[in-house]
């Protein structure tokens, strides 16, 4: 799980990083998905969602697709 303040800090985290090389490599290690693996929602300033909550929003995209 990432937090980030805005998008354009996310942005940089995802393509402007070391996270960056690993989602070129991504084929060597991870296997191609029918459903989704990513969801994306706004928090409240100075809120760290918890695993738990995160699974919940998770869970709840999905099944909105």
């Amino acid at each position: 799980m990432s937090v980030g303040t805005d998008t354009d800090s996310l942005n940089a985290f995802v393509y402007r990083s070391v996270h960056s090389e690993m989602l070129r490599n991504r084929t060597q290690w991870v296997e191609e998905l029918s459903v989704a693996s990513l969801a994306v929602w706004q928090v409240e300033a100075g809120h760290c969602p918890s695993v738990r909550e995160e699974a919940q929003r998770f869970q709840d995209i999905c099944v909105k697709r």
